[in-house]
């Protein structure tokens, strides 16, 4: 009875991690495949932690949305750039899709199946929608 309990147990975490790697997959092949997607970030609330006087995220701009493409190795980002005061396209070259990451504009973002971004100093910080 035991030796059956367990089984159900290890059968159940196996179909529940292989529904959560599946809808990361989704997003990893869809990034690899050149497809777009657009970040959407949070507001710059209380939800940051740290100081909110300056922009959390540099260059990046919170309650704004971004389009990215992944093409050649590169994130290219497009949208409004902080320290430039304007919208434009720039890529980065630092994240990889086959590790949950995307880099936009001097940032490492990691996402999870369900679209959430988050930052290594803030957590999470918006979310991904094709």
């Amino acid at each position: 009875m035991k030796q059956i309990k367990i089984l159900i147990i290890v059968m159940s975490f196996l179909l529940l991690t292989s529904v959560l790697c599946a809808d990361t997959m989704n997003w990893i092949i869809h990034i690899m495949a050149g497809m777009k997607f657009t970040v959407h970030f949070n507001e710059k609330d209380s939800k940051y932690k740290g100081l909110l006087k300056k922009e959390p995220l540099d260059f990046l701009r919170s309650g704004e949305s971004y389009d990215v493409i992944y093409k050649n190795g590169e994130f290219l980002c497009s949208g409004y750039h902080n320290k430039r005061k304007q919208k434009g396209t720039w890529g980065d070259s630092r994240g990889n899709p086959l590790n949950n990451q995307i880099s936009l504009w001097g940032r490492i973002f990691a996402f999870d199946g369900e679209g959430n971004i988050y930052d290594a100093e803030h957590g999470l910080v918006g979310h991904l929608t094709r």
